[in-house]
């Protein structure tokens, strides 16, 4: 069940990046975790993990809509919960440069 719920979420992800892009909308303002809690069970790799994610399936989607000609940039906001740690943070910023 936890899996479908997170296929669906990504899913609706991508939805709403290819509206974005299909309306001109050049800045996107992005729940990195596609949650604003974070609960007990969002230990720092749960974080770590679906931080990864979706920084995948947003590189995805910047290729895909690349591969159609279109040559206006896109700005991504990723925002975090208040309570999310600065070990979680550090750990996510690194990633970045091996994504994209």
């Amino acid at each position: 069940m936890k899996f479908h719920l997170e296929i669906l979420l990504l899913i609706g992800l991508k939805s709403a990046l290819k509206i974005a892009a299909e309306n001109n909308i050049d800045n996107v303002i992005v729940p990195l975790f596609l949650t604003h809690i974070l609960d007990s069970k969002m230990d720092h790799s749960w974080c770590v993990k679906r931080a990864e994610i979706v920084f995948k399936c947003i590189k995805g989607f910047l290729i895909e809509i690349g591969s159609t000609g279109t040559s206006t940039s896109k700005t991504f906001h990723f925002i975090l919960p208040k309570s999310t740690s600065q070990a979680t943070f550090q750990s996510i910023s690194s990633l970045l440069p091996s994504i994209f």
